[in-house]
């Protein structure tokens, strides 16, 4: 009744909240089921329920989030503070993990009027274990939302991938798992494992991490991780020859610095050796300090580049270093698509004219043109960041020594419409772009270059004018002598 006519609480100080918790807390706060999508049905929902719901789960905290209100005239700014912080308190008041209070001593907050922090509450005891603040640049909604996520999630489209995956949560903990499973089964345990390591990290660490399980009837999702559980299923039917367990899978993904990066603990690494407890806790903890130095990257199984008949060099993701950074005496025009791109399929006519001019003009001496199809690769590489938000999308890497090659150009140039190198029909528009951003380039001689061949072009089609139409001149003449031979006749 409290919670719902009163959105949050006032108390005097943090000392105040926890005596209040104290004689309250157990009817104040209460655990909550997972997260369903209202479509499943009862067996699913039951299964689920299995998999995700035990008594340890009762080892996670609630969430105390607390305004400092100091007895003084807000400012303006301040007072919008109050307000939208008011306006999330009756969104939530009817989550019953989650409690708002406001308090007007603020020792626990620098002082700072409207600041606002999350308490982390035993369920046990109602102590409060931990306390994070808000970071001034971080928003009120974005920093909720991050408290108030649940310590580990089941994946559902609808229910929690819109809590899960929105832009500025960068860091993800995966666990691909089987489901209707038996309580000793490595996939139960290792969720139970999961919650230890994800609850541990959500009370004491600063960083946000995302903690969701996967069951393996998200055929997309575990394509898209690169997770194929069905060529082995089929080489078991075919072959009669048991296939190995590829779940438990625990996988790390990580965006912070601008690429995706992707850290693998295999089902063999998970059940064997340590065991699971010890393996997922080491391999999260290498993570965070920065001992996992490899991450997996996304390419086709290619160990060398070849050339399309125009002469376009195609590359993948494994291949990128070695075929553009690993270049330094050329410079590199790399082009990206995704089959899938219905602008790219245009561009692309584009892209193969500029490889024949490139090879006509002799440029290919010192300039390679590439593409990557980036719906089967990636780049992803401690020196160069290369993540377009649109294709298609072209990048420029400059040859030299000394990190040349790390400055990669995007090219970036709209149009009065806003669109950008894929409204492009001349295959001159990107040498002209190319011309304006390498420094080391001879520009007169090379455009010399390029007029004369252009020249020698048109002369070649003069030349196959004139043929054509001597060609039409005879095919006219000769029905007149047909016909001057009939009459004789």
């Amino acid at each position: 009744w409290y919670r719902y006519y009163y959105p949050y609480a006032h108390q005097q100080s943090v000392h105040d909240i926890h005596a209040f918790l104290q004689v309250h807390g157990s009817g104040f706060f209460h655990h909550v089921p997972p997260a369903y999508n209202i479509d499943f049905t009862a067996q699913e929902k039951q299964d689920i329920a299995y998999l995700m719901v035990s008594e340890e789960d009762d080892e996670d905290t609630f969430i105390a989030l607390v305004q400092c209100r100091q007895n003084e005239t807000p400012s303006s700014t301040t007072t919008q503070k109050y307000a939208d912080f008011d306006t999330i308190a009756r969104s939530l008041r009817t989550q019953r993990n989650v409690a708002f209070f406001s308090v007007t001593t603020c020792e626990e907050f620098s002082g700072s009027n409207g600041d606002i922090a999350s308490f982390h509450v035993s369920p046990d005891d109602f102590d409060i274990v931990n306390v994070k603040l808000k970071d001034p640049k971080q928003s009120l909604d974005d920093f909720v939302v991050i408290n108030t996520t649940p310590t580990v999630m089941f994946f559902d489209r609808t229910a929690t991938a819109p809590i899960a995956f929105p832009k500025y949560r960068k860091v993800h903990i995966v666990l691909f798992v089987q489901i209707k499973v038996p309580q000793h089964h490595p996939s139960y345990t290792a969720i139970r494992k999961l919650y230890h390591i994800c609850q541990s990290h959500r009370v004491y660490r600063e960083d946000d991490m995302v903690c969701l399980v996967v069951p393996q009837t998200e055929t997309r999702v575990l394509t898209t991780f690169g997770v194929d559980i069905w060529t082995p299923l089929d080489t078991q039917v075919t072959h009669g020859t048991k296939a190995p367990d590829l779940l438990p899978l625990l996988l790390i993904t990580d965006q912070r610095d601008g690429t995706f990066r992707r850290y693998y603990l295999d089902a063999k690494d998970i059940v064997g050796g340590k065991g699971d407890a010890a393996a997922m806790e080491d391999f999260v903890d290498n993570f965070w300090k920065g001992e996992l130095t490899t991450p997996e990257i996304k390419s086709t199984p290619e160990t060398e580049t070849h050339k399309n008949k125009y002469g376009v060099e195609i590359i993948n993701g494994n291949l990128f270093e070695q075929a553009v950074l690993g270049r330094s005496n050329k410079h590199t025009l790399l082009y990206l698509f995704a089959p899938t791109c219905g602008h790219c399929k245009r561009f692309s006519i584009l892209w193969n004219q500029l490889a024949e001019l490139i090879h006509e003009v002799e440029w290919d001496s010192f300039l390679d043109i590439q593409q990557m199809d980036v719906s089967k690769n990636e780049i992803v590489h401690d020196r160069v960041r290369v993540n377009p938000a649109f294709l298609p999308a072209v990048y420029f890497f400059p040859r030299g020594g000394s990190g040349s090659k790390d400055r990669a150009v995007q090219y970036t140039i709209r149009d009065k419409f806003g669109d950008g190198v894929g409204r492009l029909s001349d295959p001159l528009d990107i040498i002209e772009w190319l011309l304006s951003v390498a420094d080391d380039l001879d520009e007169v001689t090379l455009l010399r270059n390029l007029e004369d061949f252009e020249a020698q072009e048109g002369k070649k089609a003069r030349i196959k004018q004139q043929e054509l139409q001597q060609q039409q001149q005879q095919q006219q003449q000769q029905p007149e002598r047909s016909n001057i031979r009939r009459r004789k006749r």
